[in-house]
């Protein structure tokens, strides 16, 4: 039991510096610092009462897998396409998790720096996927207060370097939709860190000019004039002059022009400017995720599933565990941490899909690219296999017969 203590007593003192990292170096806290150091205590003191469960990690990969697509142009559209069924889409798969979200009841998705993952799916609940379900309306920013301070924690304690290159448009999303100079001046900082890893023609490098109009335009009015309407704020001539000009309205969809350059168009006062197409440009990136949704029924249609350029199978892992059923939740909670440490290492090479707990034994259920993986998943988590066996056909109630 003391062992037990010490154990949740580190974890919640952990838990607390990530919360409070930087605060320190304020001179004085605004009343959104305030709101959000409160939510982040109350998440903490009642993570041990809502733990994340696998059933939350594999409902965070699903957004992160809608949200991103395998070439640029289809990202693009999917981000600043504007489309209405693309927005009704995201209301009936995501709504409830969005308004749980923006509840509070997800908090404990950002508490956690060794879980990076689930910190950018909820920041695209909040973010991103308010903007989709509530457009044109100012809902939209309701939640970008508490989205814009879990970024900047997150900055603060490393968690946004973590994410691949692509994931971190978003937390650079987050920022460039505040419309404080210093925000947007931190977003251009944040991009460029990236940038510096990117190739020199990697079609991600459309962003820079993004973030530098957003920027521009506070830097020169204060405020996005486009939200003005919305706000019930009244607009000033000069802001008027800026809404009526198409080439640097960037609350219009972003399309591609035939020389490879970007810009935003759409209707504007009435006149519709044609979409301008052309050659596709190959991302550099298809995660694991852009394929998790399919996975199974992958496996289940043809024994496999294809995520980036690995070939995974169902497995499943049986494990000896002495009276692992009896076990507390800090206890399985220190277990799955470790497995998810290991994971995150293996990737794409290993997913984990759902663990099943008895008396003494467990028998977790993994994708991977073979049992090879598994075993260094197993050295890496300290959690010996007893037996590994791969999943040869998938059969549900009421199948019949077979076809061979």
């Amino acid at each position: 039991m003391l062992q037990i203590d010490q154990a949740n007593d580190e974890k919640i003192s952990q838990a607390l510096r990530y919360v409070l990292t930087g605060l320190d170096d304020r001179n004085g806290m605004t009343v959104d610092d305030v709101g959000a150091l409160r939510r982040d205590l109350q998440a903490l003191i009642a993570e041990d009462r809502r733990p994340i469960t696998s059933q939350e990690q594999l409902k965070a990969e699903s957004v992160i897998a809608f949200s991103f697509r395998p070439t640029v142009e289809t990202c693009l559209e999917l981000w600043f396409g504007k489309s209405a069924s693309t927005d009704t889409e995201i209301w009936r798969r995501f709504g409830e998790d969005v308004a749980l979200a923006s509840q509070g009841n997800y908090d404990h998705w950002a508490l956690n720096p060794e879980h990076p993952r689930m910190f950018l799916a909820l920041i695209i609940l909040l973010d991103q996927f308010r903007r989709n379900m509530y457009r044109n309306t100012a809902e939209m920013y309701a939640s970008d207060s508490r989205c814009l301070s879990l970024v900047k924690r997150a900055i603060r304690n490393g968690v946004v370097d973590k994410l691949r290159l692509i994931e971190r448009v978003f937390p650079c999303l987050v920022l460039t939709h505040s419309e404080d100079v210093a925000d947007q001046h931190l977003c251009m900082e944040e991009w460029r860190k990236v940038e510096l890893e990117l190739a020199p023609t990697d079609p991600l490098r459309v962003f820079h000019e993004v973030f530098d109009r957003h920027l521009s335009v506070i830097e020169r009015y204060g405020r996005f004039p486009h939200r003005n309407a919305l706000l019930a704020r009244s607009s000033t001539n000069d802001e008027q002059l800026f809404l009526s000009d198409a080439d640097f309205r960037f609350d219009l969809p972003l399309v591609k022009r035939p020389d490879g350059s970007f810009h935003f168009q759409g209707t504007i006062e009435g006149h519709s400017v044609e979409r301008i197409t052309g050659d596709d440009v190959q991302l550099a990136y298809i995660g694991p995720d852009a394929a998790l949704a399919q996975a199974n029924e992958d496996i289940r249609k043809q024994g496999y599933a294809h995520i980036d350029s690995v070939k995974l199978r169902k497995f499943i892992v049986e494990r000896d565990m002495p009276a692992i059923g009896s076990k507390k939740y800090l206890q399985l909670k220190a277990e799955m941490d470790k497995s998810n440490k290991a994971i995150d290492v293996l990737r794409p090479n290993l997913m984990w899909v759902e663990s099943y707990i008895c008396n003494n034994k467990t028998y977790c259920v993994y994708l991977a690219d073979g049992a090879q993986t598994l075993k260094k998943h197993s050295l890496l988590a300290d959690m010996p296999m007893e037996a590994v066996h791969e999943v040869r056909r998938i059969i549900d109630p009421g199948i019949s017969s077979f076809d061979d």
